[in-house]
């Protein structure tokens, strides 16, 4: 059985200083929740999260942050929540989730109904240097169903500011003996990058099975029409301890141990669509805890995780979350995908 997940559709981007930007915040998740199919029970709950989400910002993280959104779709119906800031955060993230535990003198029950009210919950905070919430919330049809994704994984997507098509994508291809990964960067930026962006994503959607060089070459017919892109696949077989990566352009791909040391991908030069002169498969030794990070070049180079104590072993969503915090350029769209084998999780 193969299951397809993609991005085609960016996240919306909501910032949060102010109380009067809550309500915003509260009536769009709102309302996505409802455009998901969502019960009416699910859609107050949402709302109810948006709203502790928003109000978290405004209250502790000193000039706000923002949330991210987006709708989940590819064998589930339900919503994404993730919360930024750069605020004073938390030394003691699992104890501010007890009810009751309070900074600002407060009842103390937002983190905590947070995790009680979402289908998946997880926070990263760190003292200086602020927080990241994930909260996920499924249409309710689907809460009992079991986990049948074999990875968990994370990715944030958003257009250059001022913009919005956003020209990158990402689609992810789910088997039973492992998976197959697309990141894509349409040259430039606006409508015409877009166009780029969701041919790649149809193409490789149309034929899920090919390896990665085989995938890449595809793509390159298929954007002929368009002004081109970066491409990179990469393909993860379960029990073959081993992945395979090909790249055209500027996506980034790195695999980060267990330890957090990291391993970076090659890809090619040239644009696919348009002109490259050689495109080969690159394999890299793969263990179960391993993480695999693909971006685009809207997400600064140079990252690490030594700065950040833990962050290997957090939930993907929440490691693309702070990556794109404190690594996003602004100056073009971005993309940036995080998954793991090992631990089986929904989405």
């Amino acid at each position: 059985m193969r299951t397809l997940m993609h991005g085609l559709k960016a996240h919306e981007r909501y910032p949060v200083a102010e109380a009067s930007q809550v309500g915003s915040l509260r009536r769009a998740v709102a309302g996505l929740a409802r455009g998901q199919g969502m019960s009416q029970e699910q859609t107050a709950k949402a709302a109810i999260m948006a709203t502790e989400m928003g109000t978290n910002l405004v209250k502790h993280a000193r000039g706000g942050g923002e949330v991210l959104v987006r709708a989940i779709a590819g064998g589930f119906g339900g919503l994404e929540l993730l919360s930024l800031d750069k605020g004073p955060g938390m030394e003691n993230p699992a104890h501010m989730l007890q009810d009751g535990v309070s900074t600002m003198g407060s009842a103390g029950t937002g983190l905590g109904a947070l995790r009680r009210l979402s289908n998946e919950f997880a926070i990263y905070s760190r003292v200086g240097s602020g927080t990241v919430v994930l909260v996920r919330s499924w249409a309710s049809h689907h809460e009992e169903q079991p986990n049948v994704i074999p990875c968990e994984m994370g990715m944030v997507m958003l257009p250059k500011p001022g913009e919005e098509a956003c020209g990158d994508g990402w689609c992810i291809s789910l088997a039973d003996n492992g998976l197959t990964v697309l990141v894509i960067d349409g040259l430039g930026h606006g409508p015409q990058a877009a166009a780029a962006s969701q041919e790649a994503v149809r193409a490789f959607s149309e034929q899920p099975d090919l390896l990665p060089a085989e995938a890449v070459h595809n793509l390159h017919g298929r954007l002929r029409h368009t002004r081109g892109a970066a491409a990179a696949v990469a393909d993860i077989r379960t029990g073959r301890d081993m992945l395979v990566f090909a790249g055209i352009g500027n996506i980034a791909g790195r695999i980060v141990r267990a330890d957090g040391a990291l391993t970076s991908l090659v890809s090619m030069s040239g644009i696919v669509g348009h002109q490259f002169r050689k495109l080969l498969d690159f394999s890299y030794a793969w263990g179960d805890d391993d993480l695999l990070v693909m971006n685009t070049d809207g997400l600064r180079t140079g990252w690490d995780f030594s700065a950040y104590p833990g962050l290997e072993h957090q939930h993907p969503a929440i490691i693309a979350g702070v990556l794109y915090r404190d690594f996003v350029r602004g100056s073009d769209d971005v993309a940036v995908v995080v998954l793991r084998m090992a631990r089986g999780g929904r989405r």
